[in-house]
């Protein structure tokens, strides 16, 4: 019996609920049609305030203080370490990554191996930085390389695939990511893959009043998320 494809879905940063545009980490509207027609898991928690340390979790089913204590101290040993992609992976499927940004491409290169360039739109630089985001591609060059990559594949493996999203600085991310999931039917890929869409982790809420000041008055060393879990 051929089994199915699983494909992973990760809007990074995005709350479970909507401020109604008080800020840009609100619960894509198009969440909210696409929970009806799926299983929604409304209790889920982050184990980790950081794409570093939630991911990590997600993919070992380990707390994530195990493995890293925050953003910069990651630690993923492949020998040591079991995790989704080595278990499908040694079961026949081909496990590939289209991921944003640039330090995840690097640090997850051992777990999971990003697409080949050959899938990357021209002149599409590893560099490319945004403001406000670092060094990061924006969801349409992340689109663009989903859509090169699903319409030239040809192996017959199964297939676990995780693109990330970014929500930050981008009005039209649930389009983008939409835009994703027309992309799997187009391509023949959806009736036949389990399919998760999640966030890795929430974001401080405005109404809570920790600004970027009070964050350093409080004596956090890191005025990010990076410490504060939601």
């Amino acid at each position: 019996m051929k089994r199915n494809n699983l494909i992973y879905f990760i809007v990074d940063s995005a709350r479970h609920y909507s401020l109604g545009g008080k800020d840009d980490r609100d619960k894509l509207d198009m969440m909210y049609e696409f929970e009806n027609d799926s299983i929604f898991f409304n209790n889920a928690i982050t184990s980790g305030p950081s794409s570093i340390m939630s991911f990590l979790s997600m993919m070992t089913s380990m707390p994530s203080y195990y493995l890293a204590r925050n953003y910069d101290d990651y630690r993923h040993d492949k020998d040591q370490l079991v995790t989704l992609p080595n278990l499908l992976n040694k079961n026949g499927y081909e496990t590939k990554s289209i991921l944003n940004a640039r330090e995840a491409r690097m640090k997850f290169e051992t777990m999971i191996p990003h697409v080949k360039r050959k899938y990357f739109p021209a002149k599409l630089s590893e560099n490319h930085f945004i403001e406000g985001l670092g060094h990061c591609w924006p969801n349409s060059k992340v689109n663009e390389i989903l859509y090169s990559f699903l319409k030239n594949r040809h192996n017959s493996d199964p297939l676990f695939l995780l693109v990330w999203y970014q929500i930050r600085l981008d009005p039209n991310c649930s389009e983008e990511v939409e835009k994703g999931i027309n992309y799997l039917k187009q391509f023949g890929y959806w009736d036949n893959s389990e399919f998760i869409l999640s966030a890795d982790h929430g974001y401080p809420d405005p109404k809570r009043g920790l600004t970027r000041q009070k964050i350093k008055n409080m004596g956090i060393p890191i005025v990010s998320h990076d410490l504060l879990l939601f």
